[in-house]
């Protein structure tokens, strides 16, 4: 069975059944291979677990103007 894992940051349950849906159609689409083989992850981090240039993704969020 493929698998298919995304990390981001904490979601709703709503996108998450939205991309879990999104990602499973496109693969398959791609592959030629049924829905169902296909598993989806989705791995949420916290805003202190991603980072970019060298700054947390809380650290961006809080030196944005409001």
């Amino acid at each position: 069975m493929p698998v298919i894992t995304i990390a981001m940051q904490s979601t709703s349950s709503e996108v998450k059944k939205s991309l879990i849906t999104a990602l499973t159609r496109s693969a398959a689409e791609a592959t030629r291979l049924p829905e169902a083989s296909f598993i989806v992850l989705v791995n949420e981090l916290s805003d202190e677990a991603i980072g970019s240039g060298g700054r947390t993704l809380k650290e961006l969020r809080a030196a944005q103007p409001a």
